[in-house]
């Protein structure tokens, strides 16, 4: 069974970097969006996030590139 994808939106604040860490290794979720401000639009996660959380950016967000929240494809959002 395939993972259900979901987007952050607000991925580069605190809130959204504890949602990020709580699926991380979730069963049925996968990050697979981060939204953010439109000046970070189009950077790379691991590259612009002042990470606050316990440990490392996790590997499969690290490389995502922030996209705008029009262009979320994913069937869930989770807004922080």
């Amino acid at each position: 069974m395939s993972k259900i994808k979901v987007a952050i939106l607000g991925a580069t604040g605190t809130v959204g970097q504890k949602l990020i860490k709580m699926l991380e290794s979730h069963p049925q979720f996968e990050v697979a969006e981060l939204v953010a401000s439109e000046r970070s639009t189009g950077e790379v996660y691991g590259n612009i996030v002042h990470w606050r959380e316990f440990g490392e950016v996790p590997e499969a967000v690290k490389k995502l590139k922030i996209i705008s929240y029009k262009d979320v494809t994913s069937p869930y959002a989770l807004s922080s």
